[in-house]
């Protein structure tokens, strides 16, 4: 019994030791984040996907289409894409 816990606990502490806590800010070039690995694949085109999704239900996006009109907001909210650097 000694043998488990002594394997339970170096498990364990190999798991935190392998977290790597993720940063993130923002400036005026944008949102940042920066985390350990690679991005699984169409991790990105979700990311586009969410923020357009969320900005079309923010307060700004009325803001928008009133000031550009619906069809030119709509070019500028694709316009808006997640972009990953390694």
């Amino acid at each position: 019994m000694g043998k488990q816990r002594k394997l339970k606990a170096q498990r364990r502490a190999e798991r935190q030791a392998a977290v790597v806590p993720c940063q993130s800010w923002h400036n005026s070039e944008g949102f940042h984040l920066v985390a350990p690995g690679t991005p699984p694949p169409g991790f990105k085109e979700k990311l586009t996907e969410n923020f357009q999704k969320q900005l079309r239900n923010s307060p700004l996006w009325p803001q928008m289409v009133a000031k550009f009109g619906e069809e030119k907001a709509m070019v500028l909210l694709k316009q808006c894409k997640a972009d990953i650097k390694e």
